[in-house]
């Protein structure tokens, strides 16, 4: 009798603060996928999880795992409300919940071990030993940390050019991206919600400048702050191995990136803007 073949039906999210992308597996490959509106559970009921769950999407595949990995799942107690709210959306037949932290490790390493990073609009990282993560700093958020992340960069532009520290030929492109004056940017950074999502608006404008050498030394100068501050912590048994990076930012910067850590004597590994098809293949392995 031959012998049949595994079976690997799922659903995997990565889901972020601003968006989410979902994919159905099927005997190992992906069928469908689907990208919806952010999620951070840290910051919302149940129904209110619910609310933003593709759930048309989720029905497609009934009484199948699902793996989530999100932004915000920072514990027993808000893991469950993600688990509550998509046990009443399509009935799976489990719901893992685990962090983003845990999602880009497995996404890049899968089995092996190193060092992984989230460069998008936060930053974080850790020390990941094949199997979980074993080390990690604290990455503190857009006003005290996340250095090398959209928002730090934001951070770092928009001072200098509110400052008068920038070219007035780059000083007036930036204007002209920000699409208003001094005044409004400033009460968009200290008086309305989100503030970390706009200045990381402003990463999107490095990347067009980086023919300028102004531009091109701040990008770089965050990024060496990151790996300071960060990275270069962990033990040294991690610091031997690949550190590897996800997240927009990490992939839009990359060359910049990789200078940055062969200047401190760091093995760039692997470097993707989303880690769903990583974790479709850590799950179908």
């Amino acid at each position: 009798m031959a012998q049949s073949s595994i079976q690997h039906d799922f659903i995997v999210c990565d889901a972020g603060s601003t968006k989410c992308q979902w994919a159905i597996v099927r005997s190992g490959q992906i069928v469908h996928t689907i990208e919806s509106v952010g999620v951070n559970p840290a910051l919302l009921s149940v129904d209110e999880i619910k609310a933003l769950l593709p759930a048309d999407f989720l029905r497609l595949s009934p009484r199948v795992p699902i793996y989530y990995y999100g932004a915000g799942c920072i514990g027993a107690e808000v893991n469950a409300r993600v688990v509550h709210a998509l046990d009443s959306v399509c009935q799976p037949s489990s719901v893992c919940v685990e962090s983003d932290m845990l999602g880009a490790a497995r996404a890049t390493l899968a089995h092996d071990k190193g060092i992984v990073c989230i460069l998008g609009t936060g930053a974080n990282s850790c020390a990941y030993n094949g199997s979980q993560i074993v080390e990690s700093i604290r990455p503190l958020g857009y006003i005290l940390g996340d250095e090398g992340s959209g928002a730090d960069i934001g951070k770092a532009l928009v001072a200098d050019a509110l400052k008068g520290f920038l070219s007035a030929d780059i000083t007036n492109k930036f204007f002209a991206f920000a699409s208003v004056g001094y005044a409004q940017i400033v009460e968009n950074i200290y008086r309305h919600k989100g503030a970390n999502a706009y200045l990381a608006r402003f990463a999107r404008f490095a990347l067009d400048n980086m023919s300028d050498p102004q531009i091109a030394d701040i990008v770089s100068a965050r990024f060496r702050l990151f790996l300071q501050r960060n990275v270069l912590r962990y033990s040294s048994e991690y610091l031997s191995a690949e550190v590897n990076f996800v997240g927009g930012v990490a992939n839009a910067f990359k060359d910049i990136l990789a200078g940055e850590c062969a200047s401190v004597g760091l093995k760039m590994g692997r470097v993707c803007c989303r880690p769903l098809e990583g974790l479709v293949a850590y799950h179908c392995a």
